[in-house]
């Protein structure tokens, strides 16, 4: 079953989407794209634009974020003990 939202809307919809489900990553993924008038291929074009844009700086914000944590865990505990941690963590020797 087709449905139909606003640019604006489909694109918030994603926010709140699961990592399996589709989302609209280019004028491709619409069907009948090419059927649209001009001025709304552009204004979806945009948006997908935009989307992407924002969603970079999202997850540059969350890094900045763990780069600063890592720092402060860093300067707190010492550059050794934090290598030695991370490496049991992920399950990893330091080889002699």
């Amino acid at each position: 079953m087709r449905q139909y939202h606003h640019v604006k809307c489909i694109f918030d919809t994603f926010v709140r989407a699961r990592p399996t489900t589709k989302i609209i990553t280019e004028p491709d993924d619409i069907r009948g794209f090419d059927d649209l008038e001009e001025s709304d291929q552009q204004a979806i074009s945009e948006a997908i634009d935009g989307w992407f844009i924002c969603l970079q700086l999202e997850l540059e914000q969350i890094l900045v974020v763990i780069l600063n944590h890592i720092r402060s865990t860093v300067d707190r505990i010492g550059a050794g003990l934090f290598v030695s941690k991370v490496m049991r963590l992920g399950g990893l020797r330091l080889s002699s």
